[in-house]
C-alpha cells in the first residue's frame, strides 16, 4: 500500500473511535487508552511518513516505530531483543538506521533464515552512516555459526578498526548499495550460499577490499573498489573452499601489494568478466581454482598479468601495460602465465605493452600443453624479450594459430632449449601457420583504444570459436577478427553509397564495411534480398554471410563491377544502380551476356529504363560463384528484343557401319530464328559441331559401345536440350580390312511430279559384301541416306530445278563414286490441281510396209 494510501486510512479509523468515545460506547479504563491511541495515530497520520520496521538511532528512546522515536543502539546490540515475539528483531523484520551512528556496538545477533532474512538498511529517505572506532570490530557483523540471510543495503560505515561487513560460514550476506570507507581490515567478508556485494563502494581498505570464505554461488557484481597500500588484494577468493562463484563489472584500482583478484586452488568454476582492474603490485589476476573463466575484461597497469595454475578459459580480454621491469626474473609475464596449460583456451585477447624485462614473455606456459589452445590473439609491443615461452621442447599438444605477432624482440617463441627468432621459423615447425606478423592498425593506440581500423589486416583473419560477440558484446560479422575487438561495419546499405576505390562488404544486416583504401569517389549502388528487405538480427546472433562487391569502374555512361558471396546458393538480389541519365535506357550484362538472369519491372530482355531520378532496379535470379555486372547506355528508346528461345530437339539415329565408324543422322530442328549448327556429344563429352544433319564418326574402336547426343544451336547462342541418348556398339574386327566400293549407281531418273515435290529412282549397285544404303545429294550438298532405290524429295519450291547425285554405301563405309547428276524442274503452281489430259492425238495414219 502507498504511504499515503496508508496514512489516509489510519486517521479515518481513528475518527471513528474517537466519536465512539465520545458517544460513551468505552469504559473510562478503555477511553484513556483509546484517547492515547488516537491521539498517536492522529499525530503520526499528520507527522513523518514510515515504514514498517524498527527504527534504530544513536541513543534513541523511544518504542522504534520512526526515527523520531527510535530505539538506541544498546537496544538493537542486546540479545534478549532479537528473537521470536513482540517488539523483538526477527525473521522477516527491518531494522532501519536513522542518521549517523557513533556509539557502539552495533552487533547483529538475530535468527535469519534463508529465505526469510532480516534486513538492515537507511531509514527512508536517508543514507545511514555508522562512524567511529567504536563500533563493534566488525562494523556490522552477522557473526555467529549456522544459517542464516540478512540483507544489508543503502548505508554507509566508515573509519572502522576491523572488517566493516563481515559474514560468517553458513550466513547468506546480500549486500547492496553500501560505502565503506578507512577500516583496518577487510572492507567487507562474504561467506555462505548465494551471498552477493553489489553496487557498493570500497575505498581505503588496509586488507582485502572483499575477503571470500567458503563462499559458493556468490555475486561480486558492478562494485567500485579503491585501495591506497592495501596489504593483500582487491577482491580474494581465499578460505576454505567454494564453486560457481561470479565476479563481474567492477572496477578495481589503487596499489595493492599483491593481486587486484586472487582466486586460491580450492575455488572452482569461477566466472570473472566485465572487470576494469589495475594496480597490482604482483599479478592483476592470480587464480590457482580449476575451470576459471576470464572474459571481456580490461586489465592494465599492473606488475604482471594474470596468473593461472589449473585449466581456463581466457577470451576477450584486453590487457595493457603489464611490465614493472622489477620484476625480471623468468617465469613472470606481461600477459598469462600457467603453471600448467592443459586443455586450457586462450584466444581473442589483445595484450599490448608487456613484458619489458629479461626473461618475461606474454603467455608463458611452465608445464603441459596437452590440448592447449592458443588461436585469435594479439601480441603486441614486446619490448625486449619473447611472445611465447613454453618449457616443454618442442609443444607437443600445442593448437596456436590465426594469431598475430608485431613490434621488436629478440625471440618470437622459445620452446625449452630451442629459440625460434622469428614467424616464419615456428612456422616451419607446424605452428601459426594461418598467424600474420606486422601492424594492426588500432583506432587510436594512444588513448588505448584498440578497436580496429577499416583497413586492418587483422578484420575476417580468425577462426571461429564458438562466440557470437566480443570484448564490447559486439557482434561478430563474417569470420571473426584476430584480437578483443571485431570491427562493426558502420555503412548501411540503401544510406550509404560505396566507396569505388574500396568496394564493399555487405552483411546479412544490411551493413557493410570498405573492403580497400578509400579514395571518397562514391558509386551509388545498392545490393539487396529481392525483398528489398535485409534479416533482423538479435544482440548476440552471428551475421555470418557476406556479398563482395570490388573491381568498381563508374563512368558516365557505363558502370561495372564483380560480385562474389560467402553462399554459393545465394540468389535473386535486387540490384540499384543511380547515377544514371533519368529516362534513358541501359543495357545489363552479367558475365558478358545482356540479360543472363536480369529481371526487372522496367526491364525487357536485359535492357532497362531508368527512372526520373536517374535509377534502375533489376533483380539477378542466379546463384554466386563470381560475376560482373556492366550496366550500358543504349542509344535506342526501344529495347532491341534479345532472342532467349532455343531451337527445338533433334531426333538423332546411330549405325555402326564398320568395326572402326559410327554414322549418325537426326531430324533438322526449327528455330524462330533460325538453326546455325549442332553439336555432338559422345560418352557425355562434347565432339564437335557440324551444320549438316549427318555426322561419321571414324577412327573407333572395334566392338565397342558409344553413346551420342545431338543439341541444336541459333545465331543468338541459344543451345537446345540435347536428343534422347543413342548408344551403338562397332562391329567386330576381322581379318583383313574392306576396301572396295560399291558400284556406282546407275540409270538415276528424276521427275518432277508436282510443284513442290521430284521423285527419284536408279539402278540397284553391286559390292564384294553388300551394299547397306545410298546417300542422296542435292545441287552439290548431301541430303539424306536412304536403304531403298528410290526417294521423294518433297517440300521444293515451284518452278524450281534441282540437281540430284546418288552414292553407295557397304557396310564398312566405303562409299562409291557418285552417279551422274540428274537435274527436274518442279511444276509451276496453279490455283488448283491439274485434273485435265492433254487432247487426242489427230491426223493418224497407218502406213504399209513391204519387204
Amino acid at each position: 500500500m502507498k504511504q499515503k494510501e496508508y496514512l489516509e486510512l489510519e486517521k479515518t479509523t481513528y475518527e471513528i473511535l474517537l466519536r465512539r468515545v465520545l458517544n460513551g460506547e468505552f469504559k473510562f479504563k478503555k477511553i484513556f487508552l483509546l484517547l492515547c491511541f488516537v491521539m498517536g495515530g492522529f499525530a503520526l497520520g499528520v507527522g513523518e511518513a514510515r515504514a514498517e520496521g524498527i527504527y534504530i538511532s544513536n541513543t534513541g528512546t523511544g518504542d522504534g516505530s520512526s526515527c523520531s522515536q527510535s530505539r538506541s543502539v544498546s537496544w538493537f546490540s542486546t540479545s534478549a531483543n532479537w528473537g521470536s515475539g513482540d517488539n523483538k528483531i526477527s525473521d522477516n523484520d527491518t531494522v532501519y538506521l536513522c542518521g549517523t551512528i557513533t556509539s557502539g556496538p552495533l552487533k547483529l545477533v538475530a535468527y535469519g533464515s534463508v529465505g526469510n532474512p532480516y534486513t538492515i538498511t537507511s531509514a527512508p529517505g536517508q543514507t545511514a552512516i555508522i562512524d567511529g572506532q567504536n563500533i563493534l570490530d566488525r562494523g556490522i557483523s552477522a557473526y555467529y555459526s549456522g544459517s542464516g540471510e540478512v540483507i544489508i543495503s543503502n548505508l554507509e560505515i566508515r573509519n572502522i578498526v576491523g572488517t566493516g561487513i563481515e559474514g560468517r560460514r553458513g550466513v547468506t550476506l546480500k549486500i547492496d548499495n553500501v560505502t565503506v570507507r578507512n577500516v583496518s581490515q577487510n572492507c567487507i567478508g562474504l561467506s555462505g550460499n548465494g551471498s552477493y556485494v553489489k553496487n557498493s563502494t570500497l575505498i581505503g581498505c588496509k586488507n582485502n577490499g572483499i575477503n571470500g570464505d567458503m563462499l559458493s554461488n556468490g555475486l561480486i557484481d558492478n562494485n567500485t573498489i579503491t585501495l591506497s597500500g592495501a596489504f593483500n588484494d582487491g577482491i580474494t577468493l581465499h578460505d576454505g573452499t567454494g564453486t560457481n562463484n561470479t565476479i563481474s563489472n567492477n572496477v578495481i584500482s589503487g596499489t595493492m601489494n599483491e593481486n587486484v583478484i586472487d582466486i586460491q586452488p580450492g575455488y572452482s568454476n569461477t566466472i570473472i568478466s566485465g572487470n576494469d582492474f589495475s594496480g597490482a603490485s604482483l599479478y592483476a589476476l592470480g587464480s590457482g581454482g580449476p575451470n576459471t573463466s576470464i572474459y571481456r575484461n580490461y586489465i592494465h597497469d599492473s606488475a604482471r598479468g594474470v596468473y593461472l595454475s589449473g585449466p581456463a578459459n581466457v577470451y576477450y580480454n584486453k590487457l595493457v601495460n603489464l611490465s614493472d621491469d622489477s620484476y625480471g626474473s623468468v617465469g613472470n609475464t606481461g600477459g598469462i602465465y600457467f603453471t600448467t596449460a592443459d586443455s586450457s583456451f586462450v584466444h581473442n585477447n589483445t595484450i599490448v605493452e608487456g613484458a619489458q624485462a629479461m626473461g618475461r614473455a606474454m603467455i608463458y606456459i611452465n608445464s603441459g600443453v596437452d590440448n592447449m589452445k592458443l588461436k585469435n590473439n594479439i601480441f603486441d609491443q614486446n619490448k625486449l624479450q619473447t611472445i611465447l615461452y613454453t618449457v616443454d621442447n618442442p609443444a607437443i599438444g600445442l593448437q596456436s594459430d590465426y594469431n598475430n605477432f608485431t613490434t621488436p624482440h629478440s625471440r618470437l617463441v622459445q620452446s625449452g632449449g630451442t629459440t625460434y627468432a622469428n614467424l616464419t621459423a615456428w612456422k616451419n615447425v607446424g605452428y601459426d601457420l594461418e598467424s600474420i606478423y606486422g601492424e594492426q592498425l588500432y583506432s587510436n593506440v594512444t588513448a588505448r583504444n584498440f578497436n580496429l581500423l577499416y583497413n586492418s589486416p587483422l578484420i575476417d583473419a580468425g577462426t571461429s570459436v564458438g562466440l557470437t560477440t566480443d570484448y564490447a558484446g559486439k557482434p561478430i560479422y563474417g569470420t571473426p577478427d584476430i584480437g578483443a575487438y571485431e570491427y562493426q561495419p558502420p555503412h548501411i546499405v540503401g544510406t550509404d553509397k560505396i566507396d569505388i576505390g574500396a568496394g564493399a562488404r555487405i552483411y546479412g544486416d544490411g551493413k557493410f564495411r570498405d573492403k580497400g583504401t578509400t579514395n571518397s569517389n562514391l558509386a551509388d549502388l545498392a545490393v539487396t534480398p529481392s525483398s528489398g528487405s535485409f534479416k533482423t538480427f538479435t544482440s548476440n546472433e552471428l551475421r555470418p554471410e557476406w556479398l563482395d562487391i570490388k573491381n568498381i569502374t563508374w563512368g558516365a555512361t557505363t558502370k561495372q563491377w564483380t560480385e562474389s558471396s560467402s553462399n554459393s546458393a545465394l540468389t535473386n538480389t535486387l540490384h540499384t544502380v543511380g547515377d544514371l541519365e533519368a529516362n534513358k535506357y541501359y543495357s545489363v550484362k552479367v558475365d558478358g551476356t545482356v540479360g543472363l538472369n536480369v529481371t526487372g519491372t522496367n526491364c525487357t530482355n536485359g535492357v532497362c529504363k531508368a527512372n526520373s531520378s536517374g535509377k534502375i532496379a533489376f533483380t539477378y535470379t542466379g546463384t554466386y560463384g563470381e560475376h560482373t555486372f556492366r550496366v550500358e547506355y543504349t542509344d535506342t528508346t526501344i529495347p532491341t528484343p534479345i532472342d532467349t528461345t532455343p531451337p527445338s530437339v533433334p531426333s538423332l539415329t546411330a549405325t555402326a557401319v564398320s568395326s572402326s565408324q559410327i554414322n549418325l543422322s537426326w531430324t533438322a530442328s526449327t528455330d524462330n530464328g533460325g538453326v546455325t549448327g549442332y553439336k555432338i556429344y559422345r560418352n557425355g563429352t562434347y565432339l564437335t559441331t557440324t551444320t549438316s544433319t549427318s555426322y561419321n564418326n571414324t577412327g573407333l574402336t572395334a566392338a565397342t559401345t558409344y553413346s551420342y547426343r545431338v543439341s541444336a544451336i541459333d545465331a543468338a547462342g541459344n543451345e537446345s536440350s540435347q536428343s534422347t541418348a543413342k548408344s551403338v556398339t562397332t562391329q567386330a574386327g576381322t581379318g583383313g580390312t574392306d576396301t572396295t566400293s560399291p558400284a556406282v549407281p546407275s540409270n538415276l531418273l528424276t521427275l518432277a511430279v508436282s510443284s513442290s515435290q521430284i521423285n527419284l529412282a536408279w539402278t540397284a549397285s553391286t559390292d564384294n559384301v553388300g551394299v547397306v544404303g545410298y546417300k542422296i545429294y542435292r545441287n552439290g550438298a548431301y541430303l539424306t541416306t536412304t536403304t531403298s532405290t528410290s526417294y521423294s524429295n518433297t517440300g521444293l519450291t515451284a518452278a524450281t530445278t534441282y540437281s540430284y547425285r546418288v552414292s553407295a554405301i557397304d557396310a564398312v563405309g566405303n562409299e562409291s563414286s557418285q552417279s551422274t547428276a540428274k537435274s527436274a524442274t518442279t511444276q509451276a503452281a496453279t490455283g488448283g490441281t491439274d485434273t485435265t489430259p492433254p487432247a487426242v492425238p489427230t491426223g493418224f495414219t497407218a502406213v504399209s510396209s513391204s519387204a
